[in-house]
């Protein structure tokens, strides 16, 4: 089931004021940058950016009182680390003996034991995979779900989520774009506008594509915004082979007569140069939201 259907079936009826936070944040994880493809390049970092959004996702369920969706097992499996031959030998072995004390532990005492040897040997295998830390409980989840057990969960309550169902709503329905070459400040942004009321959220992940030259590179973007026509584009500058700056100058050129689109400067650093280009007062990776509430006012 997609994650948009699960939350429209329990409405405004099961999540209250948070009905409008759950679509977003289902919205933004159907969203292709959160997409796990076979890219060994992009597989992992984007598996751990969609988990952040996902149990974010999830705490928003948990607030409205409303059962926990499932764990993604796509999800679950992306974020197990890359290995080579030998060591795929080695961790099979281990998890075949893991598997083995798990079913005397079954007979004995209901998982204490069982996560007990898990936790000892996960460092081990995390060191020789190579993967980080904060690994632990997907690499423990991998093996509880391959053993049949249920996957350990966080404490939902204790995860923040986005929720801008406070701020003023505009009098019409707004399209906001957010533009971005990096997927975690796309994610930065994206949270802080969870839940405004009357506005809906995409995203363009501007690739580097090392294939063309920038200047093809910059009229394909800019007609890629204009074919979408947003009533807000919140821009970054530093968009790998462009400039958020450059792009805000040729969408203001090419655009249709109709159509007036407002920018809203998302740099992390340095906005002089998206500030001349014609784009409002820095949003700073969602840090700042005065310049939204500023561009919305003008619908």
């Amino acid at each position: 089931m997609k994650l948009q259907q699960l939350v429209e079936e329990q409405g405004a009826a099961k999540f209250g004021t948070l009905l409008k936070v759950a679509l977003d944040y289902a919205r933004l994880l159907e969203d292709d940058f959160l997409q796990i493809d076979d890219n060994p390049e992009t597989r992992t970092r984007t598996a751990q950016m969609r988990q952040v959004m996902f149990e974010e996702f999830c705490a928003v369920f948990s607030a409205a009182g409303l059962p926990i969706p499932a764990l993604e097992t796509d999800l679950l499996l992306a974020l197990q680390p890359a290995a080579d031959d030998v060591m795929v030998a080695e961790a099979r072995s281990t998890a075949q003996l893991l598997r083995q004390r798990m079913l005397q532990a079954t007979r004995r005492d209901p998982d204490l034991e069982v996560m007990a040897d898990a936790l000892v040997l996960m460092p081990w295998l995390l060191k020789d995979f190579g993967a980080p830390r904060f690994d632990l409980r997907s690499m423990t989840n991998i093996m509880l779900y391959r053993a049949g057990l249920d996957p350990i969960r966080p404490d939902y309550s204790k995860i923040r989520f986005g929720n801008a169902t406070k701020e003023s709503a505009p009098k019409r329905p707004l399209h906001i774009l957010i533009v971005d070459n990096d997927q975690a400040d796309i994610v930065r942004t994206a949270r802080a506008l969870m839940g405004w009321p009357n506005v809906k959220t995409h995203t363009m992940q501007q690739s580097s594509g090392s294939e063309l030259v920038p200047d093809v590179l910059l009229a394909a973007a800019a007609r890629e915004i204009i074919a979408r026509s947003p009533d807000i584009v919140i821009m970054d500058q530093g968009l790998d082979r462009i400039t958020g700056s450059d792009l805000i100058k040729l969408v203001i050129q090419k655009q249709r007569s109709d159509q007036h689109i407002i920018f809203v400067g998302n740099s992390g650093g340095d906005a002089e140069a998206l500030l001349c280009a014609g784009a409002l007062v820095n949003l700073n990776k969602g840090h700042n939201l005065e310049p939204l509430r500023l561009a919305i006012t003008q619908f």
